[in-house]
């Protein structure tokens, strides 16, 4: 093979029904892809939606409704709402080509996957999915390539290890989520449930209640508004999502989302009755510390975290692109990059995110090697 040939696409004709931001980057994602497909499918009802995913070139073809060109992807992918989702089922399987794969990626698993096998059909194969990514615009117009990159993508096949028959269709969009720079977690629906009531239903509403609580107080008297700056505006950020993607997730997952309120509820009330206790709330302090110290900083799910560079810079145009530009000489991908501080003049902190260990001390050298100060953070 020579060095301007491709390895074909895992899959090489691809559907992807919603087209809002999940849909729109992850359309973007494949067209960025080592390997891209050669026929991408956009399906929404929204007409605007459709006109600006042809003129953004996201897809090839856009149509308001899933139809008979379904037949022609070996990969149909649901990008919608819990709600639609199970809507779209019943409608997009019995359209589906023999071999064909259909995945989703809704935000809670079980129910999808058990409607999914009710409705199985010969020779094709449905996968549950779930990309732990997203931002708090939604719609097409904030599209983003890069959404996918570094993000866990859950899968949930039927069985965990799957099925024989299963098996296949799991490793081919284990491959295909790799090439879009994802990293893949396989699970159980439920247990899927559980752990995102856990690290993520459940901590949106306790956004949503820690606002409303404090609201209430400003609007008693007590001025919160002025002071509230960065702890409380990075505790209460997912309050501001939008709620009609709350509505279904809370619905398909409301078992489980009580169950993890009432443990909540439990850790509250024993840390009120310990705050006279100082021994008592430093042992709580302790323990959620060391709990907090393993949860991953930079990444967009629950995998193994990044390696970081920190960077001395100086403050003058041109810095970031000088070493970004003699890392990919050598090789080496950045996969995050945060400017840590900086003052005018003076200078600063980058940090830089890398695969591993490995990439982490290649880049520290080549860093080193332009004359840039920086250590690998432990």
């Amino acid at each position: 093979m020579t060095g301007q040939e491709r390895e074909p696409a895992e899959f090489q004709r691809v559907a992807i029904v919603g087209l809002g931001l999940m849909g729109g980057s992850l359309a973007s994602a494949l067209r960025h892809a080592a390997t891209p497909p050669a026929y991408l499918l956009g399906v929404d009802p929204d007409q605007e939606t459709r006109e600006l995913a042809l003129k953004y070139r996201l897809v090839d073809e856009v149509s308001p409704a899933p139809d008979a060109r379904l037949a022609t992807c070996d990969l149909i992918v649901l990008a919608a709402p819990i709600g639609t989702i199970l809507e779209l089922l019943p409608i997009v399987m019995p359209r589906a080509g023999a071999g064909a794969v259909i995945t989703d990626i809704g935000s809670t698993k079980a129910e999808v996957v058990t409607r999914a096998l009710e409705l199985a059909q010969p020779d094709v194969h449905f996968v549950g999915g779930h990309p732990m990514t997203g931002a708090e615009k939604q719609g097409i117009r904030h599209f983003n390539p890069y959404l996918y990159e570094n993000a866990i993508y859950v899968l949930t096949p039927a069985t965990v290890p799957p099925a024989p028959e299963e098996a296949l269709a799991v490793e081919r969009l284990s491959r295909w989520i790799r090439n879009l720079g994802g990293r893949v977690l396989i699970l159980d629906a439920s247990q899927h449930d559980e752990a995102a009531a856990a690290v993520s239903h459940v901590p949106h509403l306790l956004a949503v209640a820690l606002t409303l609580a404090t609201r209430r107080l400003d609007e008693a008297g007590t001025p919160c508004a002025p002071l509230a700056a960065g702890g409380f505006r990075d505790m209460t950020r997912v309050a501001g999502s939008p709620s009609r993607m709350w509505q279904d997730i809370y619905a398909s997952n409301l078992p489980r989302i009580r169950t993890v309120l009432r443990a909540f509820s439990q850790a509250l009330s024993e840390i009120e009755a310990a705050l006279v206790d100082p021994e008592a709330i430093n042992r709580f302090l302790d323990e959620a510390s060391s709990f907090r110290r393993r949860i991953p900083e930079k990444t967009k799910g629950f995998l193994d975290d990044l390696v970081y560079v920190l960077v001395v810079v100086e403050d003058r145009p041109g810095v970031i692109a000088g070493i970004s530009g003699a890392l990919v000489a050598r090789g080496i991908s950045i996969r995050d990059i945060e400017v840590l501080k900086i003052r005018e003049g003076r200078g600063g902190t980058l940090m830089l995110g890398f695969r591993d260990r490995d990439d982490a001390e290649r880049a520290s050298m080549t860093i080193r090697a332009i004359g840039y100060d920086c250590w690998i953070q432990s």
